[in-house]
């Protein structure tokens, strides 16, 4: 009797056993999070891209939990192309770029605006001592419709000269291509900023205009990404622009690591032009917070409407999205 009770109990147990082990129901697998890994395009070695390098540097893209590879892309079309073909998942480049790709029916969103003033000088010959005398020169710009080339056409035109009939305008690959031409007298002024002005002015060679004193707003460098993939990213996206938000204020309370950065950058270790460098994109170009807003791209909208019409027909509130800008504002990342 106690071996058949002994025996029941055991088949029981047993049983017991293995219905919490075999037969439980599964449990649902949770979806993985979005990748914290980036690939981000920008199109020029310029002093206008150092928060993005300091946030690097300094490690404020890791804190944000962000695994992220800087991919220097010359001229912004290109580096546009490698954000339409999946190769970068963010762009950092001219915001007329972003309104081209749309107007030919890309779906790119600008979501902030590290840049949003013409951070160049026309530098010159030295025999160039007035506007008259550029009539009949050649200058160098970007390419056409990019915010070189649209913020050279709007300094000559508050010169009082006419950038189709009075001179010409040549697109160069890069601003370090065009000081090279001018240095080489291939060119009798061109767009440029520091430090390759500072070497110009070291050479002779003079500013007849610094843009930012436009005082205009302009899509100088705008952060894009597609708008497809910011749908499954919001937080990545988020992340991303809380980190450059506050490596702006790294770059601003920090002058003597933001040199160290633009120094290995730039392979440079000449102190006053990179603490130059320095002065000019901090004292009068980089804002506290890269807020994107409609009047940027008064400009591009103009410069391209002359050469497409489509773009008359084009709303750029449709593809701005400056809630992520705000959003790391409200939490205090931003320089005060």
């Amino acid at each position: 009797m106690k071996a058949t009770v002994a025996s029941v109990v055991l088949t029981f147990l047993l049983a017991r056993c293995s219905g919490l082990s075999g037969a439980a129901t599964p449990r649902p697998t949770a979806t993985p999070p979005p990748s914290r890994s980036l690939t981000v395009a920008y199109s020029a070695i310029s002093g206008g891209n150092l928060p993005l390098w300091v946030a690097k540097e300094a490690g404020i893209f890791e804190r944000y939990q962000l695994d992220v590879s800087e991919l220097l892309i010359p001229g912004g079309q290109n580096s546009m192309a490698a954000l339409l073909s999946g190769q970068v998942q963010i762009a950092e480049s001219g915001g007329s770029d972003a309104l081209a790709a749309n107007v030919n029916g890309a779906d790119v969103m600008v979501i902030a605006m590290p840049l949003p003033v013409y951070p160049y000088l026309l530098e010159v010959a030295p025999h160039i001592k007035q506007p008259a005398d550029l009539k009949g020169k050649r200058l160098g710009a970007g390419a056409t419709g990019s915010s070189g080339d649209i913020a050279l056409r709007l300094a000559l035109h508050k010169l009082g000269l006419d950038p189709i009939k009075d001179l010409t305008v040549i697109a160069v690959q890069s601003r370090q291509t065009g000081t090279t031409a001018l240095l080489n007298g291939a060119l009798d002024g061109v767009v440029d900023d520091p430090p390759d002005s500072i070497l110009l002015d070291a050479q002779g060679f003079h500013a007849l205009f610094d843009m930012v004193e436009l005082k205009t707003p302009a899509a100088q460098t705008a952060v894009m990404a597609q708008r497809s993939w910011l749908g499954g990213h919001h937080a990545v996206a988020q992340a991303y622009i809380d980190a450059r938000t506050e490596a702006i204020a790294r770059t601003r309370q920090d002058k003597a690591f933001a040199v160290g950065v633009l120094k290995k950058y730039f392979k440079s270790d000449d102190d006053y032009a990179m603490s130059a460098t320095y002065d000019y994109y901090l004292g009068k170009v980089i804002p506290a917070a890269p807020h994107v807003l409609p009047e940027q791209f008064k400009d591009a909208l103009a410069e391209l409407t002359r050469t497409n019409n489509e773009v008359h027909n084009l709303d750029v509130r449709t593809f701005l999205d400056n809630s992520y800008v705000r959003s790391a504002v409200a939490r205090g990342l931003a320089a005060s």
